[in-house]
């Protein structure tokens, strides 16, 4: 389970190659729905993110380049924001770090990673 941010900078988690969003927390546990609109899949956690229980099975196939290509997204958006190296060499390195399949690399959320930041 992977702990990432949207687009937007709201939680989400990562799990088995499934994209969740953070729907509600309560003072005990936070729900988690599958970004999938038509998908009935949550998770549930503890405060500590911690996972309580996975409930229901996926309607859609996992997108493990879509979420590979999020990752490395993500790491590129933070070391431009902290760091003072330029925004080619940061893609370069992590493109070559993240050892990301042709697939991933050609995703459109990498090849749009630039224009969005």
């Amino acid at each position: 389970m992977v702990f990432a941010k949207s687009n937007k900078g709201k939680p989400m988690i990562i799990y088995e190659n499934y994209q969740f969003k953070c729907n509600k927390t309560t003072l005990y546990k936070k729900y988690w729905l599958c970004n999938e609109r038509e998908c009935g899949v949550y998770i549930h956690t503890s405060l500590n993110d911690e996972m309580i229980s996975l409930t229901g099975v996926h309607n859609h196939p996992p997108n493990p380049d879509q979420m590979a290509a999020k990752l490395v997204r993500e790491k590129m958006k933070e070391r431009i924001l902290t760091e003072t190296t330029s925004i080619t060499k940061i893609y370069d390195e992590e493109i070559a770090r993240a050892k990301l399949t042709k697939a991933a690399t050609a995703s459109s959320s990498i090849e749009r990673c630039i224009i969005a930041l």
